[in-house]
């Protein structure tokens, strides 16, 4: 019998474990999509680096691990980076999903769309008048924004130009109301969702496809 994934805050001594499934998944986009997503950090590596990092010191990103292989991160947020968002749509109460990140071995298991709600079921008991769950994307990759809304986001038309010049200027939105309720979500993955950092104990098999 296998046993679930662990779904846990993040620590600094994972900062360089994240980056670096950052950086296999940019090598991915790049060789086998034909995107440039994550092809170099943004602006720089220590910039980047320094963005990850404050999502970890905050409290903000969790990790899903399969034993001691990580297989996803995801930082949650319930205000939106002024410049990138308008005024009018940050009056708006909101979740923010950044650095959605799945390890490639794990495709196909629907971790992507659990974490989506997961993550919007975590903003939402911090902040429980948010109306939206929000994400920025890459603007150059489409393959991406096709899987947002497939997954029922919807493009915020244009794209975003900010003065530091993210690439990540490609908008999407769907309403928190659609996102699948919490008790339902054991039926796309099983997890143990755990507040303080675990004691990784070695896991006999990745959870089964669903």
């Amino acid at each position: 019998m296998t046993r679930p994934f662990l779904l846990h805050l993040a620590t600094a001594e994972d900062v360089g474990e994240i980056t670096q499934l950052i950086d296999e998944t940019g090598a991915w986009l790049r060789d086998k999509i034909g995107t440039d997503q994550w092809n170099r950090p943004w602006p720089d590596e220590k910039a980047r680096d320094a963005r990850v990092r404050d999502g970890v010191d905050r409290g903000r990103t969790w990790l899903l691990h399969d034993g001691r292989t990580l297989v996803a991160s995801v930082t949650v947020e319930v205000s939106g980076k002024p410049g990138l968002w308008s005024e009018e749509e940050l009056r708006t109460p909101a979740v923010y999903l950044h650095r959605l990140v799945i390890n490639r071995h794990y495709k196909g298991m629907r971790i992507g769309s659990f974490l989506i709600d997961w993550g919007a079921h975590r903003g939402l008991a911090e902040k429980p008048s948010a109306e939206e769950l929000r994400i920025d994307t890459w603007s150059t990759n489409r393959r991406l924004h096709a899987y947002y809304i497939g997954q029922g986001f919807t493009k915020i038309p244009g794209i975003r130009v900010t003065e530091d010049e993210t690439p990540s200027g490609q908008l999407l939105s769907k309403p928190i109301g659609a996102v699948l309720p919490r008790e339902e979500l054991a039926g796309i993955l099983q997890v143990v969702e755990e507040e303080s950092v675990p004691v990784r104990a070695e896991q006999a098999e990745p959870a089964g496809q669903l």
